[in-house]
């Protein structure tokens, strides 16, 4: 096992190019794809949408974001749980930004939310695996306060939903992160219960670890998952990232529990992703400090850690792609690399 200590400074799957000719920008800003670090370049905020309210184009504390690939014309559609409006909104890029449309409504029902915290999709995955049909596509929702996952189609309509409240297997209290790998198995983060537990696709309980602690393993309330995968193997499992806020750092497990490693000293981690930088052949742990501003660019080689500032945040959350949410200012950011001037 090895331990790893960060002492300075996001359900995308992305694999960018190095290419960052001006012209062609704002493409990739859309796409989320961006080539981070290199020496030519620095790390910017781009644009920013939405505002306060509970209408079209508007969020109440957006939470989880998650991208999906429509195709190479149209380009990306962006979910996000917009918590205290109990919905999840809808964005794509084709022809510019704009807002596309908001599923579900406050409730307990079938399709209805109650603060949703987070989603993910069927991996698409984004230029770095197999392609999934729309038809075999779903959204999943961590429904936090219904103590519940959610699991619907692209357009919206409910399929199952698992969980109540409790601390048995298949049971939650808020789950707050999810996540999904190729097998389409679930990743859920039961942050009221200290642990992760998962799912097959039809909801069905598989494995479950971790409890309240702050020893390797153990967890206080941890917020997010994300899943990561092989470099040059793209449909091969390689490991579980969670963000432990409590504790402060980001563990790192096999897909059945077993710790790898962890990253120490990340304050107020929250929202975690997984990016896949193929010009290099290198993949980062994106993870947000929501008390520091700064995202946390955690890579397998531990001198390669880093951070950049995201200042122009007020309460940035969860991570996607280089998009964040901010719970307080109710926007999306789009951060990524430019060339220097």
């Amino acid at each position: 096992m090895e331990i790893l200590a960060v002492l300075t400074r996001k359900n995308s799957r992305i694999a960018c190019s190095k290419f960052l000719i001006p012209s062609i920008l704002i493409a990739m800003f859309a796409f989320g794809c961006f080539y981070p670090n290199h020496p030519d370049q620095r790390f910017q905020l781009f644009e920013s949408f939405g505002e306060f309210g509970s209408g079209n184009a508007q969020f109440n504390s957006p939470m989880g974001i998650a991208l999906r690939k429509i195709s190479d014309s149209i380009g990306i559609r962006t979910y996000i749980a917009d918590y205290a409006n109990n919905r999840i909104s809808v964005w794509g890029w084709e022809n510019g930004r704009k807002f596309i449309e908001s599923i579900g409504d406050s409730g307990n029902g079938l399709g209805q939310f109650n603060r949703p915290k987070d989603l993910t999709l069927t991996q698409t995955v984004l230029g770095i695996g197999p392609f999934v049909p729309r038809d075999n596509m779903y959204i999943y929702v961590a429904d936090s306060k219904n103590h519940r996952i959610q699991k619907l189609d692209l357009m919206g309509v409910p399929v199952l939903a698992w969980g109540s409240f409790g601390n048995g297997p298949g049971q939650f209290d808020t789950p707050s992160g999810i996540d999904i790998d190729f097998e389409g198995n679930i990743y859920v983060v039961d942050s009221g219960n200290h642990r992760i537990q998962v799912f097959d696709s039809m909801g069905n309980f598989l494995r479950t670890w971790g409890k309240f602690g702050n020893s390797e393993g153990e967890f206080q309330n941890p917020i997010d998952v994300a899943v990561g995968f092989k470099l040059r193997e793209p449909t091969t499992f390689d490991f579980v990232a969670v963000s432990d806020n409590g504790n402060n750092r980001v563990q790192v497990f096999d897909r059945f529990g077993q710790l790898k490693r962890i990253y120490n000293n990340i304050p107020a981690v929250l929202g975690i992703d997984v990016v896949y930088i193929t010009t290099t052949s290198t993949r980062q742990i994106l993870a947000i400090s929501g008390s520091s501003k700064l995202l946390y660019l955690l890579s397998d080689d531990v001198s390669r850690v880093s951070t950049e500032h995201i200042s122009e945040t007020m309460n940035p959350y969860d991570v996607a792609g280089y998009k964040i949410t901010d719970v307080a200012s109710h926007k999306v950011f789009v951060y990524g690399w430019s060339p220097e001037d």
